[in-house]
C-alpha cells in the first residue's frame, strides 16, 4: 500500500509528450544527444530544468559583471582602508619618495569604487552565480544520477563552486586584514572558463595538449641545447665588444642563458640579446644563424602546423557529432509526437505549436508569437498537406534558432487615406524610388541618388575640415548653407521613404536606425546655426562632420554587388563569427596576467622610481604603461602582445622583481599568448581555406 501511495504523486504530474519533446528539441538545438528513456517524465523535472536554462542565462551575465567589476575595483597596493569614502585615484594610491614628496603615479582614469561597496558587490555577484550552479547540481542528482548519464559537467560544476567558496573565504579574509593579496582575481579566471562557451574550448585545448608538446618539446630541446652551448662559450669571457658591453651579457649563468635563449627563439627581440657577440665576433653569428633557423622559424611554424591540422581534425570531428546528435534527437522528437496523435499521420499543426509553445518556455530559446510559429510551419510543409513528415521537419531545428518578428507593412497614409497614396503623380513617384532597382539590379533608385549626394557631401567635409586647419574663416557661411541643404536632402529622404513604408518595417532596419538619428542630429545641429547659440554651434558642427563621415557606410553597401569585395566581407564576418569564443578566451588570459602583474608590480613602476634609474622603461618615458590598476595593466600586456616582446616594459618589469619571478613569469606569459595565437591563427586559416576552397597551406601562407 505504501508503494502505490508513493507513486500516485508521479502519475499525476507525468509530462505530457509536447513537453518532453520540447526538452529533447532544446538539446537537439544544442546538438546534444540522449536517448529517450533517459528522460525523465515527471513535471518536476522539467520545472527544474527551466530553472537551470533561466539560471545559465543569468551566470554569463553575472561572470561579465564580475569581469568589469575588476577594473573599477580599488588596487591592492593602494589605501584600502577607508572602506566606504568615494575618492579620487590619485588621492587613494600615492607613493612617497625622499624628503615627503608625492612620486608622479600613472592611473587609467577610472573611478575606484570603495573596498566595502566592491566587496559587497562581489558577494552578490558570487550569490547569483552559485543558485545556477546549485540549480544544475540539483537536476543532475535528483534526475539523471539514478542513470548515470553526466546531464550537465559535472568538473566544471564542481570547480566552480570550489572557486566560489574560495572567493567567499577571500572576501571575509580581506575584510579582516586588509592585506595587498588576494585569490579571488584568479578564482574568477576559473569561473569564467565555467562559461559554456568557454569549457569546450578549453576541453578541446587540453586534448591537444599532448600532440602540442610532441613538436613543443623538440622547440624546447632546441633551446636548453643552445643556452648550454652559449653558457659553456660566454660563461667566463670578461672581455668587451667595440660599443664597451660584455659580451656574456646574459649568458653569465645557465638560468641568464636559458631566459636570453627561450626570448630570442620565441620573440623579435634576437637582435638586441645576440648583438653584444656578434659585434664582438661575426663568427658567433652561424651559431645564432642555426639557432635561430631551427628554433624561431622551423620549429615554431611547426606548432603552428601542427595546431592547425589538429584543430582542424577536432573541429570536423565535433562538427560531424554536433549534426549526428542533432538528427538523432530531431527521429526522437518526431517519432513521440507522431505517436502522441496516431489518427493523424505526421505532426500536424496543433501539435507543433504545442511542441513551439513548450520550447519558447525555456529562457534560452527565442520567443515564438503564434504567428510567428504558423509562417514556421508553413515553410516545414512545402507539400501544404498540414502536416509534417520526418523529412519536412527535419529542418525544425534550423528555423527554431532565429528570432522572428511582424511588421505592419502599410502606412498610416494607405490605410486612412488609400485615394491619395494610390495617386500616381506625387506618392506614387516617391514609391517607385522607394522600390524600384536602378540599372545594376541590387539597389533602389533612391539609395543610388543618395550615394551620390553623400559623395558630395564628403567632399565638402574635407574642403571645410582643409579649411578648419588652416585657421580660416572666409568661407563659413557658405559652408554652413551647404551642411543645411544637405540637412535638409537627408530629412525629405526620410519622408519620402515612409511615405512607401510603415514605421514598423522602416525600424525593422538596423541600417536604418542609424540614418533616422543622424538625420535629425545633423539637421539639429545645421539648424543651431541660427540660434543665438553660436559656440555650441561651433562645437557640435565639429563632431557632426565627423558624424556625417560614418553615413558613408551606405555606400559600402553598393560596393557588395562586387564579387572580390563580397568575399572579402564575407570572409571577416565568418572569421570574426568563429573565432569569438578564442579572443574571449586571450582576454581571459590577459585578464590573468593583468591581474598576477598589479599584484606583483603594483605601485612599482612610476617617474623617480630608484629600482628604475638606468633601465631602457625609464629612458623611453613608458610610465604610462604599468601595473598600477587593471585597465593600465591590461593596456600594457595588449602591447605587449601584439610586439610579441617589448624589451624597454620587461626591463622595467625586471628591474622590480627577484630573478627567478620575472623569467616564470615572462616564459609563461610567452607559451600562453603564442598558445592563443597560434589557436587564433589556425582558426582563422581553417575558414578561411573552407570559404575559398583552397589548401591549407596557401591559407597559411596569405
Amino acid at each position: 500500500g505504501k508503494k502505490n501511495k508513493g507513486k500516485e504523486p508521479l502519475l499525476q504530474k507525468l509530462l505530457e509528450p509536447p513537453l518532453r519533446a520540447a526538452w529533447i528539441l532544446e538539446d537537439a538545438v544544442q546538438g546534444r544527444y540522449f536517448e529517450e528513456k533517459y528522460y525523465p517524465n515527471d513535471l518536476r523535472a522539467r520545472t527544474h530544468y527551466l530553472g537551470a536554462r533561466e539560471q545559465e542565462k543569468i551566470y554569463d551575465r553575472a561572470v561579465i559583471l564580475l569581469f568589469c567589476l575588476a577594473f573599477f575595483e580599488v588596487p591592492l597596493w593602494c589605501d584600502t582602508t577607508d572602506s566606504f569614502t568615494f575618492l579620487s585615484p590619485h588621492d587613494r594610491c600615492q607613493v612617497e619618495v625622499e624628503s615627503g614628496k608625492k612620486a608622479i603615479v600613472y592611473m587609467s582614469g577610472l573611478p575606484h569604487i570603495p573596498p566595502g561597496y566592491s566587496l559587497i558587490m562581489e558577494l552578490m555577484v558570487c550569490l547569483v552565480l552559485y543558485c545556477k550552479l546549485s540549480a544544475e547540481s540539483k537536476l543532475q542528482n535528483t534526475w539523471f544520477n539514478q542513470y548515470d548519464i553526466n546531464y550537465i559537467n559535472k568538473y566544471f560544476n564542481f570547480a566552480g563552486k570550489v572557486a566560489l567558496w574560495g572567493t567567499l573565504l577571500d572576501i571575509v579574509l580581506f575584510s579582516v586584514d586588509r592585506h595587498h593579496w588576494r585569490v579571488a582575481p584568479f578564482l574568477r579566471v576559473l569561473l569564467m572558463l565555467c562559461m559554456p562557451k568557454l569549457n569546450q574550448l578549453l576541453c578541446a585545448l587540453v586534448n591537444m595538449v599532448g600532440e602540442w608538446l610532441s613538436v613543443a618539446s623538440f622547440w624546447m630541446g632546441t633551446v636548453v641545447f643552445f643556452a648550454w652551448i652559449s653558457v659553456t662559450i660566454f660563461e667566463d669571457d670578461k672581455q668587451r665588444n667595440g660599443e664597451g658591453t660584455l659580451i656574456n651579457e646574459g649568458f653569465q649563468t645557465f638560468g641568464d642563458g636559458l631566459y636570453t635563449m627561450f626570448v630570442a627563439s620565441s620573440t623579435d627581440d634576437f637582435v638586441d640579446k645576440f648583438n653584444a657577440t656578434f659585434t664582438y665576433n661575426r663568427a658567433y653569428g652561424l651559431l645564432w644563424l642555426v639557432c635561430l633557423f631551427l628554433s624561431n622559424f622551423l620549429f615554431l611554424n611547426l606548432i603552428l602546423a601542427m595546431v592547425f591540422e589538429t584543430y582542424s581534425k577536432k573541429f570536423s570531428k565535433t562538427m560531424k557529432e554536433i549534426f549526428a546528435n542533432r538528427e538523432r534527437s530531431i527521429q526522437q522528437v518526431y517519432q513521440i509526437l507522431d505517436d502522441w496523435s496516431p489518427d493523424d499521420p505526421g505532426v500536424t499543426e496543433d501539435t507543433f505549436k504545442k511542441l513551439t509553445q513548450a520550447y519558447s518556455e525555456s529562457a534560452m530559446a527565442p520567443t515564438l508569437q503564434p504567428q510567428d510559429v504558423q509562417y514556421i510551419f508553413l515553410h516545414l510543409d512545402k507539400d501544404r498537406t498540414g502536416s509534417l513528415d520526418e523529412e519536412g521537419f527535419k529542418g525544425v531545428a534550423q528555423a527554431l534558432q532565429f528570432s522572428f518578428w511582424i511588421a505592419e507593412k502599410k502606412n498610416p497614409l494607405e490605410q486612412n487615406h488609400p485615394e491619395w497614396y494610390t495617386d500616381d503623380r506625387v506618392l506614387g513617384k516617391c514609391r517607385a524610388l522607394v522600390w524600384d532597382l536602378d540599372d545594376s539590379g541590387s539597389t533602389s533608385r533612391l539609395d543610388s541618388f543618395m550615394n551620390g549626394v553623400l559623395l558630395l557631401n564628403a567632399v565638402v567635409v574635407v574642403l571645410e575640415s582643409a579649411q578648419d586647419l588652416a585657421h580660416e574663416t572666409k568661407y563659413d557661411q557658405i559652408f554652413t548653407a551647404i551642411e543645411f541643404m544637405f540637412g535638409w536632402a537627408y530629412v525629405v529622404e526620410f519622408f519620402i521613404i515612409l511615405s512607401a513604408m510603415s514605421w514598423e518595417e522602416y525600424i525593422s532596419s538596423k541600417a536604418h536606425w542609424f540614418d533616422f538619428f543622424t538625420t535629425w542630429l545633423l539637421f539639429a545641429v545645421s539648424c543651431a546655426y541660427y540660434l543665438p547659440f553660436a559656440d555650441v554651434q561651433g562645437e557640435l558642427m565639429k563632431y557632426a562632420n565627423m558624424l556625417r563621415l560614418l553615413r558613408l557606410i551606405r555606400v559600402v553597401k553598393s560596393l557588395k554587388r562586387l564579387p572580390k569585395v563580397a568575399f572579402m566581407f564575407n570572409c571577416v564576418v565568418t572569421l570574426l563569427a568563429s573565432a569569438r569564443d578564442i579572443i574571449l578566451f586571450l582576454c581571459v588570459i590577459v585578464y590573468f596576467y593583468s591581474a598576477l602583474g598589479c599584484i606583483f608590480f603594483g605601485g612599482s613602476l612610476y617617474q623617480g622610481a630608484e629600482t628604475l634609474e638606468g633601465t631602457e622603461y625609464e629612458e623611453t618615458k613608458l610610465f604610462a604603461l604599468n601595473f598600477n590598476d587593471m585597465m593600465s595593466a591590461c593596456a600594457l600586456w595588449f602591447v605587449n602582445l601584439l610586439c610579441e616582446y617589448n624589451a624597454p616594459i620587461a626591463d622595467g618589469a625586471h628591474a622590480s622583481l627577484p630573478e627567478w619571478k620575472k623569467k616564470c613569469m615572462a616564459c609563461f606569459s610567452n607559451v600562453l599568448f603564442h598558445c592563443c595565437y597560434s589557436g587564433l591563427r589556425a582558426r582563422c586559416c581553417f575558414h578561411y581555406r573552407n570559404l575559398c576552397g583552397i589548401d591549407w597551406r596557401s591559407a597559411l601562407v596569405r
